[in-house]
């Protein structure tokens, strides 16, 4: 952002002016249950937004608990910079996945999130689509689809509206759009791990904190010494007039580390620095509202070493009040969406040894929030479509199933949560071949669980198990283990170029060589952009000529490495001509993409 490089010296100035003071008016706000913290935060939200001018969407998501306070927050608003948020995970998965390096990109990715420059960040869509910007814009709409985005959606590079990758015909859609909801909802998946591998969500965070100091005042403006902030700003001029900035505020208490998501999409009139401003009011009132209430708050997290797997917020506290790890077992994975084999629908899960946790948002606020998976009944059938063995009667029968329980299985049943947490019998008792041990037991099925006797355990509370049923199915759905959000799947690089762009990268080196020179002299250097004149320059005349960048990006990873600077292409098109490299990059024996 051209615009972002003269407006940073005013906001050094600004970081400690003006005041955060809620104003009274009208707001629509979304609902929050009254008389918690979270219910208090969304009033005093409702009347900061309801006192300013133009249209504004503020959210906040406590990440322990999952729950949003929104003004506005579903409605889709232009987006600036911040978008590029996901950008980064596009590039973290590409790292990960060894198509490039962290060197390789670290010149784009600091100018990128740090003074927010435009040009950078463009090269990496175009990077991130395998040399293709249309198809980088489309993954990164893929990932944030696949983190839940609907509203949300990457149109054009930051910072070049006039460029058209086909979503005007396809969407009726120009603008790139933020939708605030959508926004902490995906920085959420991001923060607990959902979205990413550990190191590639490092990765992105740390992008996060490359922001110059003007930049850090408006939700950061608030913060103490003590919290940490990961975010990303944007602005647009007119005609929208636009100021965004969202991320993540961490921060500890009593040895344990809280968080929450907040996003501003905000916009100004005649003096953009009322959206900054308005910004800081916002994080004011989130920090002082979540931060006074984890001073003292019970444990909402739990993380497991066996696993290295965590469980958080109504999950974990879920997983504490109903037995903990004798009845759901130690977690297997992270939250995840998955299509529920009972009713069709999509729902966010986590799998345990014995359970399968289903958070169900149409019960929001009621016990049933979170219901445990029909594991025993999705297992019972795929393991005897035609029912289980024969057997015997019991003490205990349930019309519902027509089947009974009874002795030790029905003292059991009762001890451990019925029917909310084993559901009702849809076996007798029968001898099975135990997956896990190869041992056989007597068992019988319920709708989440399979009962097991165990006699090497008699006259102990152990006598019955449970048996690993989430571990069990797990496996068998995901052998390849957690599935990464849809959307956030492998990405593969289009095919090196064709022998007949032979002529035409030759005229476009010869073209490099003599930019090359006269950038050298200054003749074609942005003036305005001092010492990195040159390197801005070209960097416009490659955005143009797709097939030079891409030989130029194979060029430096694999013939000459040591010569991939952050700041230059130096060497000279002589030299770039120079066969074999040419020949064998024309001839898709190494890809653009460094492999």
């Amino acid at each position: 952002m051209r615009g972002v490089r003269v407006l940073l010296a005013v906001l050094l100035l600004l970081a400690g002016a003006g005041g955060w003071t809620a104003r009274s008016a009208g707001g629509t706000a979304a609902a929050a249950p009254a008389g918690d913290v979270m219910g208090a935060l969304r009033e005093e939200l409702a009347g900061l937004v309801g006192g300013w001018a133009g249209q504004n969407a503020v959210s906040v998501t406590d990440l322990q608990t999952g729950q949003t306070v929104s003004v506005n927050g579903a409605r889709p608003q232009p987006a600036g910079c911040t978008i590029k948020i996901f950008i980064m995970m596009a590039i973290a998965q590409d790292i990960e996945a060894g198509r490039y390096t962290k060197a390789d990109v670290a010149a784009l990715v600091r100018d990128a999130m740090g003074p927010s420059n435009v040009a950078p960040a463009r090269e990496l869509i175009r990077i991130a689509g395998g040399g293709d910007i249309g198809a980088g814009i489309r993954r990164i709409n893929a990932i944030m689809a696949g983190l839940g985005a609907r509203g949300s959606i990457l149109t054009h590079p930051p910072g070049y509206p006039w460029e058209e990758y086909g979503y005007r015909a396809s969407h009726g859609i120009v603008d790139n759009l933020l939708v605030a909801d959508e926004l902490n909802l995906m920085l959420g998946k991001l923060y607990r791990g959902e979205a990413l591998s550990r190191a590639a969500t490092d990765y992105v965070l740390w992008s996060m904190t490359l922001a110059i100091p003007g930049q850090n005042a408006s939700l950061g403006g608030p913060l103490p010494d003590e919290a940490t902030l990961y975010h990303k700003i944007g602005l647009v001029y007119a005609p929208y007039n636009t100021w965004n900035d969202a991320g993540i505020v961490t921060f500890a208490r009593g040895g344990r580390t809280y968080a929450y998501a907040i996003s501003y999409l905000g916009s100004f009139g005649p003096d953009w620095r009322e959206a900054y401003r308005h910004g800081a009011s916002v994080s004011a009132a989130a920090w002082e509202r979540l931060s006074a209430h984890y001073a003292s708050a019970p444990v909402v997290e739990r993380c497991f070493a066996e696993t290295d797997r965590c469980v958080y917020g109504i999950f974990y506290r879920y997983w504490r009040d109903n037995g903990g790890l004798a009845q759901q077992g130690l977690p297997l994975t992270g939250r995840f969406e998955e299509v529920n084999p009972t009713d069709g629908r999509t729902y966010t899960v986590q799998y345990f040894e014995r359970a399968r946790f289903e958070l169900h948002p149409e019960h929001a606020g009621t016990p049933y929030e979170v219901l445990l998976g029909q594991l025993g009944r999705e297992q019972f059938a795929a393991k005897y479509p035609n029912g289980g063995p024969a057997a015997g009667g019991g003490d205990v029968c349930f019309a519902e199933t027509g089947r009974c329980v009874r002795g030790v299985f029905h003292d059991y049943w009762e001890r451990n949560g019925g029917l909310a947490q084993q559901g009702y019998p849809i076996s007798g008792e029968f001898e099975e071949v135990n997956p896990t041990d190869g041992r056989t037991y007597r068992v019988q099925y319920f709708e989440r669980a399979r009962f097991e006797f165990h006699p090497e355990h008699a006259n102990t509370p152990h006598v019955v198990l449970l048996g690993l049923l989430g571990r069990e199915q797990f496996i068998a759905r995901y052998p390849g283990g957690q599935p990464v959000a849809a959307g956030l799947a492998t990405f593969v690089a289009p095919a090196a170029p064709r022998p007949d762009a032979r002529a035409t990268l030759l005229r476009q080196l010869a073209d490099y060589d003599r930019f090359r020179v006269g950038a050298a002299t200054g003749d074609d250097a942005d003036p305005t952009l001092g010492w990195r004149g040159y390197d801005r320059a070209l960097e416009r005349f490659l955005m143009v000529r797709p097939e030079l960048r891409a030989y130029l990006l194979w060029y430096y990873r694999v013939v000459a490495p040591g010569d991939l600077p952050g700041r230059a292409y130096h060497p000279p098109a002589a030299a770039l001509l120079a066969p074999p490299s040419l020949d064998r990059y024309l001839a898709g024996e190494a890809a653009p993409d460094g492999r």
